[in-house]
Formats: C-alpha cells, structure tokens, sequence
C-alpha cells in the first residue's frame, strides 16, 4: 500500500482546516493506493540506492 498526499477540494480542506483549529492540531490528509513492489535487477536496485543517496529521499519501485 503506498499513501500520498490527498487532493482535496476547498469544501474538504476548509472541514479539515476546522478540524486543526477546533482541536489544536495538525492533521494530514492522505489517500492510499494498492501498489505492487517492482521486480527488480541488482542493477536497477544498485542505481535506486544510488540515487535514494544522491538526492537524500527514499525511493519506491511499484509495477506501472
């Protein structure tokens, strides 16, 4: 399973913004989606680490 960040219209957002004030918090809104792990080859594997490194994030194959 693999979350993001939800896309919420401005109805949503303000419920969530009042949300935040009512109870003196923060809260994220996600959508999550079933994703299934790439197969990979030691080289495709080795040039994700690689760039996970490089560019100070982690990184997730999923199949397309």
């Amino acid at each position: 399973m693999l979350c993001t960040y939800a896309k919420l219209d401005e109805k949503k957002l303000a419920a969530l913004r009042e949300l935040e004030i009512q109870h003196n918090v923060r809260v994220v809104a996600l959508a999550c989606h079933d994703v299934r792990p790439a197969k990979l080859t030691k080289a495709q594997e080795e040039a994700i680490k690689k760039a996970e490194q490089e560019l100070g994030v982690v990184l997730l194959a999923y199949e397309a």
